[in-house]
């Protein structure tokens, strides 16, 4: 039986908590409820039993601190939050959907005057108007989030496997994707300064970074690349610039090479004098941009993965 933990102030939701509740339970899905709430309200955990689990920390982290060990324990299977126009619960949302891995089913119901954002990977439904009952519309909107969050666990990402290696790109314009079919690789180009990937980096999900930035729109990636030891390949025109900007990289990294061009014949690897140990430069005769080059660059990040 999936299980999905339900967070609001059940004093303000509680009517829409046992709404939602039985239509979860229609999917068979065990709800964990979490009230958030000043006053106590029927719940498997109230913020009072949160601190007290938790003694010293704030009340957003021992929300973030009880899910993440639902979620290590096996017991959480998605996260479905009740957010109203609430700026001083904002911060514990937050908390409460990054305890759980990017790729889980994660949802929030939200006022129509309710002014949180969230990230990208959160499925936002707005309720409608400032004030209603339980009426159709209200009834409608609380059901289909309810059935879609079980639908969403019973086909997680865990369950889309693949012994293809998964790598991100940035900076490449054109079609990159056959270089990597070519190489067995599967891939996702990326924008730079794209908030989606350095949570996939993060949690697991790229094996393996190409780039073709400026070194100030990768940094980010690159840091995690480096803390998770994920090989990373660099294509530039000016390989120099590049290695002065990962001096800061930690000593225990992962791969990184930097591939140029000087339009030689036969390839050749340039002095690594004054870069760090990890920062492989390889300059090859392919011109630069060519299918040639984009075919060693691929290969050279596969080889490094597998």
């Amino acid at each position: 039986m999936k299980q999905v933990i339900l967070i609001g102030n059940f004093n303000r939701w509680e009517t829409e908590a046992e709404f939602i509740c039985e239509m979860l339970q229609m999917t068979a899905t065990r709800v964990i409820l979490i009230n958030i709430g000043r006053g106590e309200a029927p719940a498997d955990l109230n913020a009072k039993e949160l601190r007290q689990l938790f003694p010293g920390q704030t009340l957003e982290d021992c929300v973030h601190l009880a899910i993440s060990k639902l979620y290590l324990q096996g017991i959480a299977d998605g996260i479905l939050v009740l957010l109203g126009k609430e700026p001083h619960y904002y911060a514990l949302a937050d908390k409460a959907f990054a305890a759980m891995p990017f790729g889980l089913p994660k949802a929030a119901i939200l006022s129509g005057d309710c002014t949180w954002q969230g990230r990208r990977d959160i499925l936002h439904i707005y309720l409608p108007g400032t004030g209603y009952n339980m009426n159709p519309v209200i009834k409608i909107l609380l059901g289909n989030t309810a059935f879609a969050i079980s639908g969403m666990c019973l086909c997680s990402i865990h369950n889309f496997g693949s012994s293809a290696p998964t790598v991100g790109t940035m900076g490449f314009r054109g079609s990159i994707g056959k270089y990597f079919a070519g190489a067995g690789l599967n891939y996702i180009a990326f924008s730079d300064n794209d908030p989606m990937l350095p949570p996939l980096l993060r949690n697991g999900y790229i094996h393996g970074l190409m780039l073709a930035s400026k070194a100030e729109f990768c940094l980010p990636s690159l840091d995690i690349a480096a803390a998770r030891e994920i090989p990373v390949v660099i294509i530039s025109r000016n390989p120099g610039a590049i290695k002065a900007s990962l001096d800061y990289l930690p000593a225990l990294s992962g791969p990184v090479t930097i591939i140029s061009s000087h339009h030689q014949e036969t390839p050749h690897i340039v002095s690594q004098e004054a870069s760090p140990l990890w920062v492989h430069c390889r300059s090859i005769s392919c011109k630069y941009g060519s299918d040639s080059f984009y075919r060693y660059a691929v290969k050279t990040l596969a080889d490094q993965i597998t």
